[in-house]
């Protein structure tokens, strides 16, 4: 593992990497066997708040799972520069701010699978969230419906058996 420069000021991080909000072990190199040099550069770009492969790969870090972006993948007050805007919208903007402050090595295209909505065609966005899970063994042969259902969540998360994971 290797430090690396920072290239916005988002996120406060103090110079031995640590930080309230960003964690320890934020912006360093680390190696992960998805990234090669056949289909680019072998440098990537990744977040543990965005993606399975990311999450995975910072494991046992100590870099938690920051997603400042929101319900509508917009970006929080974490990111003030581009609050309120759908992250996918700021692309050109943040390349531009890059070149400006002569951050930006390369600017080039690289065309490669992208997930989207099968619906509406927009990008989707790999974003960390909380789930719910109920634990079903105790409840087998169950067939409540409608409020019988409302008030069984409601006891079961009383009782220490429904949890919310985030």
């Amino acid at each position: 593992m290797s430090r690396c420069s920072r290239i916005f000021a988002h996120l406060t991080v103090k110079e031995d990497g640590s930080s309230d909000d960003a964690g320890r072990g934020a912006f360093q190199t680390l190696i992960g066997d998805f990234v090669s040099t056949e289909d680019g550069t072998g440098i990537v770009h990744t977040a543990p708040g965005f993606g399975e492969e990311d999450s995975e790969l910072f494991k046992g870090s100590g870099v938690p799972m920051i997603c400042p972006v929101d319900a509508e993948c917009k970006f929080t007050a974490e990111v003030p520069d581009y609050q309120g805007r759908f992250v996918k919208d700021t692309d050109k903007d943040i390349m531009e701010r890059l070149k400006a402050e002569r951050k930006l090595v390369k600017r080039d295209q690289i065309l490669h699978a992208y997930p989207h909505c099968w619906r509406c065609s927009s990008p989707l966005i790999y974003r960390a969230v909380g789930s719910w899970f109920v634990k079903v063994e105790k409840n087998k042969g169950c067939t409540a419906t409608g409020e019988q259902q409302d008030k069984l969540a409601a006891g079961a998360y009383q009782r220490g058996t429904l949890w919310k994971v985030a």
